[in-house]
């Protein structure tokens, strides 16, 4: 996981690449979006707006693809853990590329704030 500050710290750092230059198009195009509504650049990058405050108690895993979180406003607590030691609740499926898994023991957590980057993995 790398959190990243600002905006124009990930363009200095993810100055090269499609995906990188897609993501930043997405941000910048936040202003337009309605929040909870998914939308998509080429096939390859999908965004949306999420106002939830609801706290979800499980990991999800990705094999193929990655997140990155943008924080609008506010602050949020991210749990991370290590693979092996989280038990499997939901076994990976290739059509969601996507696995939930629950926390064994404490993991690590940090605050997120407004305006920062988090990417997985």
């Amino acid at each position: 996981m790398r959190i990243i500050d600002n905006l124009e710290q990930f363009r200095q750092i993810y100055a090269s690449g499609k995906k990188w230059q897609r993501c930043v198009e997405a941000i910048e195009n936040i202003d337009n979006i309605q929040p909870g509504v998914a939308h998509s650049i080429g096939d390859s990058l999908t965004y949306r707006v999420e106002t939830d405050s609801a706290t979800d108690a499980l990991f999800t895993g990705h094999r193929r693809y990655f997140e990155v979180h943008y924080y609008l406003q506010g602050q949020q607590k991210i749990e991370y853990a290590p693979k092996e030691t989280l038990q499997v609740v939901e076994y990976y499926r290739d059509e969601t590329d996507r696995e939930y898994l629950k926390r064994l023991r404490r993991n690590r957590r940090g605050p997120r704030r407004a305006n920062r980057y988090l990417r997985y993995p």
